[in-house]
């Protein structure tokens, strides 16, 4: 390929040729002609025609801009024609559209006020539906209420009677001769607040303890106390505490109120609970008792040992059953004569001047001055401890001996305590719970007077008597029970049938039944075909003979029973009738009749006094008359 180089020239151009002679020639041509203009203007009209041509120019000049005026409005006009097309069509169109809103407003408020006029009448009814609905429940409610309380009294009073027959067979007394405790148990549910089923129940306890039918109203009052205390579990519980201590520390009845009195004080002071004492009463009462016989029984013993038992359970916290097991252990080995040597090499003396143990508490007491100088790290400490207690009960021992002081505390807590609980049952009264417990007692009372009534047991003998009977009728028809349970099943077949029918003829017309009728036809050919169809009806008129039969039986006992019921009820109607209830003694007299029954139902007034038969028989029914009168014998 070649490279490029670079070239260095000088051009020189040249015109046309012959030009001279040509323009030669045009010159001596023009100089042939001659022409001669003379024109001659006056300076005003140069000036006019000055001036004229400038006002053409500015007149040249605004016409050029009116035209783009002219222009420039046009086309604003082209514009505003549309505009005002556009906003034509757009005012019929809104004006459209107003008549439309307008005519949905008339629709709207239209049927606002149809729906506040509906809405209105629905509210009216939802109102009258409350109303009707609010006193529907408030009458059915009462009526329920009434119903559900009566079935419970009756339950309550059916198992009220139930406890009192249990006692009754417990004591050996008749039902009548348990009054007292009766109304005694109706008076405590009805001022305390207690349930009458609880007191009744733990009756029956008092009474297999050994305890007299006084003996058991007296308690009971103290076990009724104790159920409103706040220290006590449950009522049944606090009973067998109460047997435990009554038999194990000699106890009467009587006593019962301040022991129990003196544990819900201790248990409310110090960090011991009430069951917690009456386990450990259980469980090592009669070991404590049988030490300090000779120098406390009877409550004070009590007192000690419930305050040696919380001075160990406050500080130890262990259980009341393994506590009471460790004292027991410690207060049989406190008094064995190894033990009080022992103990006297350390200056600790536990017999008196009359070489007699000095009792448990006293020792106790002994045990904490003597054994206060000795360092607890020391052999001789372990040493007695063992020997109190052994290598089980060490943990025992210590607290035993140490916390005396909190055994003092507890023992004066139990002194000044004993009436604790007629101030727990009087505090009680304020809770709305026993309220309500009392007016349900109430009611449960006026329900067992019923039940106690001589009519309402009339009443309930002769309905029993009258469901017996019709249980026998229900035990005789059994036999008849196949052959109503075959009558049953061919009705029930014909009404499916029956319902198949007309169930079919929305869908079919006729040809259901057609074809129920046709297929019951060709079961009667084939029947007859077969020549057996009388066999089944023998066999059912047979069945239906004998179960005849049967019911014709059963009807007779059913008219016997009936008769012998009607004759039990006019007995009965007899007897009520010829009670002379009405006769009224308000100027006195004797009554008369036989029996030694309540037959008679009294109404007294206050001031009278009534005296019993025996007393009649022994004064004399005419000197009680004489005396009636307001004569002297």
């Amino acid at each position: 390929m070649a490279q490029s180089f670079n070239l260095t020239a000088r051009i020189n151009l040249k015109g046309p040729y012959n030009l001279r002679p040509i323009v030669s020639k045009i010159k001596k041509d023009i100089k042939a002609i001659k022409p001669e203009l003379k024109f001659k203007l006056d300076r005003s009209a140069a000036s006019s025609v000055k001036k004229v041509t400038s006002e053409i120019k500015k007149l040249d000049s605004a016409a050029k801009s009116a035209n783009k005026s002219v222009g420039s409005l046009s086309a604003k006009l082209t514009s505003l024609s549309t505009a005002l097309n556009t906003t034509s069509a757009a005012s019929q169109k809104a004006a459209a559209a107003a008549n439309s809103v307008t005519k949905s407003t008339s629709s709207t408020k239209k049927s606002v006020d149809e729906a506040r006029t509906a809405i209105e009448a629905f509210g009216k009814q939802s109102g009258l539906a409350v109303k009707r609905f609010a006193a529907f429940t408030s009458v059915t409610t009462v009526i329920y209420g009434v119903t559900n309380a009566i079935s419970a009294a009756y339950q309550e009073f059916l198992v009220f009677n139930k406890e009192l027959v249990r006692l009754s067979q417990v004591t050996n007394k008749s039902v009548a001769d348990l009054k007292g405790i009766s109304n005694e148990i109706t008076r405590l549910s009805t001022s305390l607040g207690v349930a009458s089923s609880e007191l009744i129940s733990v009756s029956s306890t008092l009474a297999q303890a050994g305890l007299s039918a006084e003996q058991t109203k007296i308690a009971l009052e103290a076990l009724a106390k104790s159920s409103l205390a706040p220290s006590f579990e449950n009522i049944a519980s606090t009973t067998e505490g109460a047997i435990a201590a009554l038999r194990q520390f000699g106890l009467v009845a009587s006593d019962l109120d301040p022991v129990l009195g003196s544990i819900n004080a201790v248990a409310a002071s110090l960090a011991v609970e009430a069951g917690d004492i009456i386990a450990a009463i259980q469980r090592t009462g009669g070991v404590f008792s049988s030490a300090s016989r000779g120098i406390t029984e009877g409550k004070d013993s009590l007192n000690e040992f419930v305050a040696l038992f919380t001075s160990v359970r406050q500080t130890s916290r262990e259980s009341a059953e393994t506590i009471a097991t460790g004292l027991r252990t410690i207060f049989t080995r406190i008094q064995r004569s190894s033990t009080i040597d022992l103990l006297k090499e350390y200056g600790v003396e536990l017999r008196d001047l009359e070489g007699k143990f000095v009792g448990p508490f006293e020792a106790v007491r002994r045990l904490s001055e003597g054994l206060a100088g000795i360092d607890p790290r020391s052999a001789d400490f372990a040493r007695i401890s063992e020997e109190l207690g052994g290598f089980r009960q060490i943990g025992k021992v210590i607290p035993l001996i140490q916390q005396f002081s909190v055994a003092q505390q507890a023992l004066n807590v139990a002194q000044k305590g004993s009436s604790s609980l007629t101030s727990a049952a009087i505090t009680a009264q304020q809770s709305l719970a026993v309220q309500f417990t009392k007016t349900r007692e109430n009611f449960l009372s006026l329900i067992r007077e019923i039940g106690d009534t001589t009519s309402f047991k009339v009443f309930i003998s002769s309905a029993l008597l009258l469901t017996n009977g019709l249980v026998d009728l229900g035990r005789t028809l059994k036999p008849l029970l196949p052959l109503l349970l075959t009558f049953g099943a061919i009705k029930l077949g014909s009404g499916i049938r029956q319902f198949a029918s007309g169930f079919a003829l929305p869908f079919g017309g006729q040809g259901g039944a057609g074809g129920a009728t046709g297929g019951t036809s060709g079961g009667g050919g084939g029947g007859n075909r077969g020549g057996g169809g009388n066999q089944p009806l023998t066999t059912a008129l047979t069945l239906s003979t004998t179960a005849t039969n049967a019911l014709v039986q059963s009807i007779n006992t059913l008219n016997n029973s009936v008769l012998a019921l009607n004759q039990n009820v006019v007995n009965n109607n007899s007897i009520l009738l010829n009670r002379p209830q009405g006769r009224g003694f308000a100027a006195g007299g004797l009554v008369p009749g036989k029996g030694n029954s309540d037959t008679y139902s009294a109404r007294l007034t206050p001031g009278e006094f009534v005296f019993r038969r025996q007393a009649v028989d022994a004064i004399g029914a005419d000197n009680l008359a004489q005396m009636n009168r307001g004569g002297y014998i």
